[in-house]
């Protein structure tokens, strides 16, 4: 295990090479860069000398508070992630009507395509539509508990975050073990179904078997997708999904178990701003 640093830009432009020597020679892994908050060529060279200095060093950048990636990973493939979205931190302060679960299902298809996006997501404080409370000391999240879990397979992030507070996921064990659970290395990504700005079925194959996930808006949905990207044979899986209250109690989850076989249909139920988990390994 080492440590990533999270650090005001500007420090670290204003003697990149020195700070990263002295953080290597203590074993630090990287840097999580933050608050730089432009968008220009200013910013672009900026970014672009931390990052070569960075590499120099043997170390990971994270880049929060910064635009989407435009190519400059290919260059600094050190650079993991990038911010650059209307993120899961802004329901520390945005307005009740602010639609969140309408924006991540924008975000999966228009935000992605250009390239990694570090959402923050892992909320264990989860409320309702009309339950919703921005709240800068004791933060949550729109929808329910199995919608943050699926946010780490919905989006594209090889670095993944808990945003949340440590007491609140020591409080939920079996959710922090799922969501550890879920691999950050993919082979191959699909998208059995979806709708702009509605709802998102995103299928991953890792190297120890296949992982889907779901979300969708305000509105309940059944999604039904058939498992026609599984290899022959038979597949045990474990889903993670929206309890039969969740729609009332966005905090509750339940886990199904069972087996598959490639080319089986599957109907999963999201609550309002709810979604899905399913992880399967072969039999």
């Amino acid at each position: 295990m080492r440590l990533i640093l999270w650090a005001v830009f500007d420090r670290l432009l204003a003697d990149a090479d020195n700070v990263f020597a002295r953080y290597e020679k203590m074993g630090i892994a990287g840097f999580k860069p933050d608050f730089y908050n432009r968008y220009d060529q200013v910013a672009v060279e900026a970014v672009a000398k931390v990052a070569e200095s960075a590499a120099r060093h043997h170390m990971l950048l994270d880049l929060h508070g910064f635009f989407p990636p435009e190519g400059l990973n290919r260059r600094y493939p050190n650079i993991l992630n990038h911010e650059g979205v209307y993120g899961l931190e802004a329901c520390k302060w945005c307005p009740q009507d602010r639609d969140m679960p309408e924006n991540e299902c924008m975000v999966a298809f228009l935000r992605q395509m250009a390239g990694f996006c570090d959402y923050t997501p892992g909320a264990m404080r989860n409320m309702t539509r009309t339950g919703f409370v921005a709240d800068n000391s004791h933060p949550g999240s729109m929808g329910t508990r199995a919608r943050q879990v699926a946010l780490y397979g919905v989006f594209d992030a090889p670095l993944a975050m808990l945003c949340d507070s440590p007491t609140n996921y020591g409080k939920e064990g079996e959710t922090v073990d799922f969501i550890a659970s879920i691999p950050r290395d993919w082979k191959k990504k699909l998208v059995p179904a979806g709708k702009l700005g509605d709802y998102i079925v995103v299928a991953r194959e890792s190297g120890t078997g296949w992982y889907v996930f779901g979300i969708t808006d305000w509105e309940a949905r059944d999604v039904e997708f058939t498992m026609d990207f599984l290899p022959e044979g038979e597949w045990s899986y474990k889903a993670f999904l929206d309890a039969d209250d969740a729609a009332a109690e966005p905090e509750h989850y339940r886990f199904e178990t069972g087996t598959l076989t490639s080319g089986a249909s599957f109907r999963a139920h999201m609550a309002p701003g709810g979604g899905f988990v399913i992880a399967l390994l072969k039999e």
